[in-house]
């Protein structure tokens, strides 16, 4: 399968992180493409290509994303906000005219959902699950003088969407602090068997809205508008936000739902549908729509949901096999995340003189491993001979040996030093990575340098060390094709320890995908030799060249055998 560029837009709400997440965990060869406004805007960095654009509020916004979707060749956008959902809906046909996708229904649908009061009552014609709401207080007061509906209910925004701006109504004197353009809609209480019922009576005397056993539902449609997956959860929501996700299977909910998706098809319901509500002691009972993605498509997709994965496939017209299905062995738990980057890593116009990119007078920190090593000793050396902008730290395993042969400028620091956290990899800008057991170590020892390497740059990530330079070796190629050898001749290691050194540049590209801001890259030297403090004369360069020092004879076996070494000096 070719390549597949994917353009997420808004990429700093948590829609588009959500549709992000689904992204980096699908299997297809995906190039993600993050577009934003805001430098800031988290997303930015966990794609593969980040994109300033134009506010959504510009007038040129739009012209903005066209001319990325053609620049970069990108086969489907996802709209990361509400009003961008409903903007691309309505200019479909300028996408599809430069071969790009969305994935968004049709604008009829679209404005259908987006009007909350019109949507329930549309489709309370084909279904008794959806909430009466009223655009006005007047017509919710006349329903309660004719008891077609009851205090509580609640007032909010009528193309809002979450919790944001929702009051409880309890009485008429609440209606008089409701704005002009709220709409009243009645409350869906959870059934009187729902273990948050009576707290849930009690926070809405308080007037308090609290967000809990609440039904999240959510269909998938092909280009079609056909079926290709459902699942619902039960979810408890802080600000709005959803931290618990439970997913469950009520034959109450589906009865419900299969009745309305001819409707749904024929309205022009295509993609993602998000559907929210409560069970009441009258059923189903559905409060909210939405026709996107929403901010847990990401986690439903580590449930094996991953509807935004089925829609790229469909769209593109790739075989598909449905239906989507969800893990009900597993349960989602969220909570707010946190990213750290280098300053100079931050996304601006080229044109831009940003404080963004303002940085103090301290010097970047250097952590070195095997520091004491034949390249680690002069690596230091070089550095401090050519006076170059780092502070050094050293990691090693004898501090003494390293106090007694390292420039007294360094701080080194040793095992023990990293595992109780004296040495602080939050603090280091750039890790190089040379201590590893040499090839004439034991298979037990060079396991445990491997070991020790996994763990070092899992921390290192970890500490949002963006910069890691991993020394490998050449021998990684084996003896199946012979030199010399680029990067893209086969690996293929024949020793414990050559297995080794590539399993450590597997290690630092797994974490490189999951890290897109990380650069990082291994560096398959040679055996290095040279006139240096520290060589070990154990390569058998090192020991004829010590045999002439010594006006020995050299014996040489065969004298065809391809011998390839890097003179430190050029490592």
């Amino acid at each position: 399968m070719k390549q597949i560029n994917v353009a997420i837009s808004c990429a700093g709400s948590g829609i588009a992180h959500s549709i992000i997440d689904s992204c980096k965990i699908s299997s297809l060869p995906l190039k993600l493409f993050a577009l934003d406004s805001n430098p800031y805007a988290y997303g930015l960095y966990e794609c593969d290509e980040s994109i300033l654009v134009p506010s959504l509020k510009e007038h040129n916004y739009l012209d903005s994303i066209l001319k990325v979707c053609k620049d970069h060749n990108i086969d489907v956008i996802f709209p990361g906000i509400d009003d961008e959902v409903n903007l691309f809906s309505s200019k479909l046909t300028e996408f599809n005219e430069i071969g790009v996708q969305i994935i968004v229904s049709d604008l009829n649908f679209m404005e259908i959902t987006r009007d909350k009061v019109k949507a329930n009552n549309l489709l309370s014609e084909y279904s008794d699950c959806f909430v009466k709401s009223y655009y006005s207080v007047s017509d919710f007061l006349i329903d309660v003088e004719n008891n077609k509906v009851n205090f509580p209910v609640i007032a909010k925004p009528n193309g809002g969407s979450g919790s944001m701006g929702v009051q409880i109504i309890n009485s008429t004197d609440d209606l008089k602090s409701v704005n002009n353009n709220y709409i009243i809609q009645e409350l869906a209480l959870p059934s009187t068997n729902d273990a948050n019922f009576f707290k849930y009576k009690e926070a809405l005397s308080q007037g308090v809205n609290f967000q809990t056993s609440e039904i999240s539902i959510q269909l998938v449609t092909n280009s079609n508008g056909d079926l290709i997956g459902k699942m619902a959860s039960k979810n408890k929501l802080k600000n709005g936000i959803p931290i618990e996700i439970v997913p469950i299977d009520d034959a109450r909910i589906w009865k419900s739902i299969d009745d309305l998706l001819p409707v749904l098809k024929k309205l022009g319901l295509k993609g993602p549908l998000n559907l929210q509500g409560r069970i009441t002691n009258n059923g189903l009972k559905i409060f909210e729509l939405n026709a996107r993605f929403t901010g847990i498509s990401g986690l439903r997709a580590q449930m094996g949901f991953n509807e935004v994965e089925a829609c790229i496939l469909n769209w593109l017209d790739f075989d598909y096999i449905s239906p989507l299905e969800i893990n009900k062995n597993k349960i989602g738990l969220r909570q707010t995340l946190n990213k750290v980057l280098d300053r100079s890593l931050l996304v601006t116009k080229e044109q831009e003189t940003s404080h963004f990119n303002q940085t103090n007078d301290s010097k970047e920190i250097l952590l070195i491993t095997g520091a004491t090593g034949f390249i680690g000793r002069n690596l230091i050396s070089y550095i401090d001979q050519q006076k170059l902008p780092f502070k050094i730290w050293a990691l090693v395993r004898d501090k003494k040996k390293a106090e007694a042969i390292l420039p007294e400028s360094l701080i080194i620091y040793d095992n023990k030093d990293l595992l109780s956290g004296t040495l602080s990899l939050g603090l280091v800008d750039t890790l190089v990575h040379l201590g590893f057991a040499r090839p004439f170590k034991t298979n037990s020892e060079i396991a445990n340098s491997l070991s020790f390497t996994a763990d070092l740059l899992n921390k290192a990530v970890s500490n949002s060390v963006n910069q890691i330079i991993n020394i490998s070796s050449q021998s990684v190629y084996g003896q199946e094709q012979k030199p010399p050898w680029n990067e893209k001749t086969p690996v293929a290691p024949q020793l414990v320890y050559s297995t080794a050194k590539y399993a450590t540049e597997t290690i630092l590209s797994q974490l490189k995908s999951n890290e897109k801001q990380l650069n990082c890259c291994s560096l398959r030297l040679a055996s290095t030799i040279g006139g240096f403090n520290g060589l070990k004369n154990t390569d058998i360069i090192s020991k004829l060249v010590k045999q002439v020092k010594s006006d020995e004879d050299l014996t040489i076996f065969g004298g065809h055998q391809i011998v390839e070494r890097i003179d430190l000096r050029d490592a």
